[in-house]
């Protein structure tokens, strides 16, 4: 998992906070937990896992809209709402909490950037 027992950064969303879904410790740790859990799937089998209309939208949404798909995504399930972690090809993880027939994106999650790595010959 990135985050920081790796070094990476943590970004909740403003929108998940004031909606109430990150807006405390206790929230936060929750959805940390499910990060730890998911189970992940590389592309193209990826794409049958964002199977709900707004679990698609949101994901085209923090994805751009250059058609872009994620590298990988990974399932969580917290009680009855599943989140679901859209990875790009560089490696960020954004995570989306599915409430319902609703989705929310409430976390990003950084790697620092491999220093030496790109362009090394």
């Amino acid at each position: 998992m990135s985050g920081p027992a790796h070094g990476g950064r943590l970004a909740w969303t403003a929108l998940g906070v004031r909606m109430g879904f990150a807006a405390d410790r206790t929230q936060r740790e929750q959805i940390l937990t499910a990060v730890s859990r998911a189970s992940w799937t590389d592309s193209p089998r990826c794409q049958e896992r964002l199977d709900r209309p707004a679990v698609s939208a949101v994901a085209a949404a923090v994805l751009g809209h250059g058609g872009e798909r994620p590298h990988r995504v990974g399932i969580a399930r917290m009680g009855s709402r599943r989140l679901i972690g859209l990875e790009d090809t560089a490696g960020v993880r954004c995570w989306v909490l599915e409430v319902g027939c609703e989705a929310v994106h409430v976390l990003t999650e950084v790697d620092p950037p491999a220093f030496g790595s790109a362009g090394a010959a």
